[in-house]
């Protein structure tokens, strides 16, 4: 099945959404498309990290793949405080050579 990433579908376009709930955009012609994540990731290689996007399926009822709802849920949930804790480490971590 053809997919294409949530980013490239057109505003107003006709979305269709299957029984397991993930979402289809629906060609002037029929044809359908598995519409996926296109939050960036970080991908592992053997030159370092590179990035790239998602490409789960996304869910209806969350405009993103499930895991990066949940992501943004959690985020949601933390304090100021909390966040810019994790963003130091991150900094941290990145300044160091090991992200």
């Amino acid at each position: 099945m053809e997919t294409i990433l949530i980013d490239h579908v057109a505003q107003g376009a006709r979305v269709r959404i299957g029984p397991s709930g993930r979402a289809y955009a629906v060609g002037e012609k029929g044809q359908a498309k598995l519409i996926v994540c296109g939050d960036i990731v970080a991908v592992m290689t053997e030159d370092g990290p590179e990035t790239g996007r998602c490409g789960l399926p996304v869910h209806r009822d969350f405009g993103q793949c499930e895991r990066h709802a949940d992501e943004r849920i959690w985020w949601a949930s933390l304090t100021e405080r909390e966040r810019a804790g994790i963003e130091r480490e991150e900094d941290r971590r990145a300044e160091a050579g090991r992200y």
